[in-house]
């Protein structure tokens, strides 16, 4: 029996990633094992996954119907099209989603208030996403213009959809989390429930793209997830210089953001593998660090 690698529905829907048919070492002349992963959003424990190959082809009851357990639908995500007729409740379920992202205007960034910034001057939600996305649009555009070969949309999407587990009960401040990493475990699990509440609005297809995109920027190691990582954390700083952070601070008022930008964004560039986009970062740190950091709205001098 022949199973190509890609990717494969669930009879229940899901979609997986076959890598392989490997051997059994128990039933050396068997059909073998099939070696997937799971694309959806799952416990780390729980994503690859074995099956022997034999039952991985069965067909299944399901819904009073016999049906394939698996059925192939591409070599990637990018090839799948979208499920023909629509649900029946799709755009109500679609206007539902809209109405509730609307929170994202009132959400306040809650992680700022340790760092002594007033309730009324903290960003949204909306407002953070909205600075972040442009950010990556205009850098990533540059980016591709020296040569560089990152996804774009990839970049501007997971910035677009990144801190929404934060829609339903703000953030942890940054000096918290320093102080108490596991409280990360607990805010990821927030951030992966809240996704996959968001995602009962839309249809298949778009639930594991955006879960795929979700776990892309959280979990896994490729380029795109640290320029948007790197692109994230510089949206804070310029928020930071625009409401002139540093002339806020006393002398007996400790300041842990030099580590943090020092030790924490700037080593990010180290993790991108792409020359151009590296050379890049490297550029934009170094401009960064002597005509922005610490100089207050620097914005205001393009304007008078």
């Amino acid at each position: 029996m022949s199973i190509k690698p890609g990717i494969y529905k669930h009879y229940k829907g899901n979609l997986y990633r076959v890598h392989k048919v490997v051997k059994n070492s128990e039933d050396w002349n068997g059909s073998g094992m099939v070696l997937y992963e799971a694309i959806h959003d799952t416990p780390p424990e729980e994503k690859f996954i074995v099956r022997p190959a034999h039952m991985f082809t069965e067909m299944v009851e399901w819904e009073g119907k016999s049906v394939p357990r698996f059925v192939w639908v591409g070599e990637n995500l990018d090839v799948i099209t979208p499920p023909s007729p629509a649900e029946p409740d799709s755009m109500l379920k679609l206007l539902r989603l809209l109405s509730l992202l609307q929170i994202t205007k009132q959400q306040p960034l809650t992680g700022y208030i340790a760092a002594g910034i007033k309730l009324s001057e903290i960003p949204t939600l909306a407002e953070h996403q909205y600075g972040a996305a442009m950010s990556a649009f205009l850098v990533c555009d540059t980016i591709v213009q020296r040569g560089g070969k990152i996804d774009t949309q990839k970049i501007v999407l997971m910035l677009l959809l990144h801190d929404l587990g934060e829609l339903f009960g703000g953030d942890i401040s940054g000096p918290l989390n320093r102080r108490f990493p596991e409280l990360r475990e607990y805010k990821d699990k927030i951030g992966e429930r809240a996704v996959q509440l968001l995602t009962e609005f839309v249809s298949n297809l778009e639930r594991e793209k955006i879960i795929a995109l979700h776990h892309e920027f959280e979990k896994e190691n490729t380029d795109e997830k640290w320029i948007a990582k790197i692109l994230d954390q510089m949206d804070h700083q310029f928020f930071l210089e625009h409401h002139h952070y540093r002339q806020r601070l006393t002398a007996e008022k400790h300041d842990y953001r030099d580590t943090f930008v020092h030790d924490h964004i700037y080593q990010l560039a180290e993790k991108i593998s792409d020359p151009a986009a590296r050379a890049f970062f490297e550029e934009f740190f170094a401009v960064f660090k002597t005509d922005f950091y610490e100089q207050g709205f620097v914005g205001i001098n393009e304007l008078i």
